[in-house]
């Protein structure tokens, strides 16, 4: 995923189409043609220097840049 800067600024997710962060009633609005992503990581150990949820916490930032550059035409699924 592309950004504008190689250092954005941290933003916290809580944009407009993340499936969390939706009512039912807003829900019922996003067109069923809408694509879903499913984000999965594992959690696994990754030696003594990496805490196990590595593997997460990258699959967040990827998902923090996707929405920020696909907004609303993509609904998210929590990590």
């Amino acid at each position: 995923v592309e950004c504008d800067s190689p250092h954005p600024s941290p933003r916290p997710l809580l944009a407009s189409m993340l499936f969390a962060s939706q009512s039912w009633t807003s829900l019922e609005k996003i067109s069923r043609d809408t694509p879903f992503i499913l984000p999965v990581a594992a959690i696994e150990q990754h030696g003594h220097h990496l805490p196990v949820g590595t593997d997460t916490m990258l699959l967040t930032e990827i998902i923090r840049r996707v929405e920020a550059s696909l907004g609303d035409r993509v609904l998210i699924a929590p990590v």
